[in-house]
């Protein structure tokens, strides 16, 4: 089994797509590899190099502590195991054994100021405006 670990210091990070690595572990060998993930980098091009990474390592499963809504619907999508650990646990000492498997997005969490990046902010530009309580009364009127 190969596992796809976010973490910032050999810890397992708090953020799925704000890590400063990604710590692959191949549980056959038992050979970790770091990949870095540039700080400069948008949440949009973050989430696209997960996707490459899933896809050229072959990743069978992921290990995350808090993961959006988005980015878990696309792991699911992946055909992706998800498993659940701890905070601040060390990568070196996680017993993939006894965590816990995310089997739905109500793990997830949903940001409250969601942000598009690049080609969907002309669809959220462009979607009608919920009308309030008021306008709905003087509408009746």
């Amino acid at each position: 089994m190969i596992y796809a670990i976010p973490c910032i210091n050999n810890v397992v990070s708090n953020h799925f797509s704000r890590c400063q690595q990604i710590a692959i572990i191949d549980s056959i060998t038992q050979q970790t590899q770091y990949l870095s993930i540039s700080e400069d980098e948008s949440c949009c091009s973050a989430k696209k190099k997960w996707q490459h990474v899933i896809a050229g390592y072959k990743v069978d499963i992921v290990v995350v502590r808090n993961i959006g809504q988005n980015m878990l619907k696309g792991l699911f999508q992946s055909k992706v195991k998800v498993l659940a650990t701890k905070a601040k646990q060390d990568v070196h000492s996680i017993n993939f054994a006894e965590l816990i498997a995310v089997e739905s997005l109500d793990y997830c969490r949903i940001s409250p100021k969601k942000k598009a990046c690049g080609k969907n902010n002309a669809t959220l530009a462009l979607a009608p405006s919920q009308p309030n309580w008021r306008s709905i009364r003087r509408i009746r009127r």
